[in-house]
């Protein structure tokens, strides 16, 4: 599991392609635990953009291997995260699924993301098995 997780860790670093490892899409209501990931993979040497709804997205979405989609009542009800799938979606970007809570995928967030494999997260203690999920290149996401 690290020989994957530090093999993944490579590719990613040597792609100059992207400035960014991951790209969160969130209610901004869920920011406390999405700061929490973000604080645990930079600490563990990956690059995470994380901005507020109201930032222009255009760019580091492009310049973002990866983005991941916190799923929460509060991401359905948002209509800034669903504009952020669309982007997402529209620039052919992996979209990794997190869940927040049990809220169900609604058809229109299904259609953007493309799949309905995750993680959950609902408690702190299953932050270890978040970032082993979303650092495994095996782990299969879909292509939105």
């Amino acid at each position: 599991e690290e020989r994957k997780a530090a093999e993944e860790k490579s590719r990613l670093r040597h792609s100059s392609k992207f400035k960014y490892d991951f790209f969160f899409i969130y209610s901004s209501k869920d920011a406390l635990m999405v700061r929490l990931v973000k604080d645990h993979m930079e600490a563990a040497g990956y690059s995470c953009w994380a901005e507020s709804f109201d930032s222009d997205i255009t760019k580091p979405l492009k310049s973002s291997h990866y983005a991941i989609y916190f799923h929460s009542e509060n991401s359905l009800k948002s209509r800034f995260v669903k504009a952020e799938l669309a982007q997402a979606n529209e620039a052919g970007k992996k979209i990794k699924l997190v869940h927040l809570d049990d809220s169900p995928l609604d058809y229109g967030t299904l259609s953007l993301i493309g799949n309905t494999k995750g993680v959950k997260l609902l408690r702190r203690k299953d932050m270890q098995n978040l970032l082993e999920s979303l650092l495994d290149p095996n782990f299969k996401y879909g292509k939105a």
